[in-house]
């Protein structure tokens, strides 16, 4: 496990898993072999009030077991990195200059809890 925060090892490698569960079990396991403090990242969501047309309340489920749900296709509301690990985009933000759906890079510097400084690897 030594090169494991070298990039080229890590861009030679994929872990893949058909659960989410499972993935956020291995993500776990590897964050922590990596050096470091975990910054967490929490999803700024929030639900309307009322749904706007007829005023019936939309908000029929409390907030922590909305933020508990792991669908798929979503970035989990709570995100641990730590300088050094892999992290993949789910949504194309730039594709021209590369970064789309699928691009890896690493996580270069977490200044805060409102930053997060990325580097794509290549």
């Amino acid at each position: 496990m030594a090169g494991i925060t070298n990039h080229v090892f890590l861009t030679e490698r994929i872990i893949l898993s058909a659960r989410n569960d499972d993935v956020s079990a291995i993500n776990s396991m590897v964050l922590d072999i990596f050096p470091g403090q975990k910054v967490t990242y929490l999803a700024a969501d929030k639900m309307s009030d009322d749904n706007g047309s007829n005023g019936n309340p939309t908000n029929r489920y409390p907030t922590e077991f909305l933020n508990s749900m792991d669908p798929p296709g979503l970035p989990p509301f709570k995100l641990e990195l730590k300088v050094g690990c892999p992290v993949i985009l789910l949504r194309n933000i730039s594709p021209k200059t590369g970064l789309c759906n699928g691009t890896r890079l690493m996580v270069v510097k977490c200044p805060s809890q409102n930053s997060l400084l990325l580097k794509r690897e290549y």
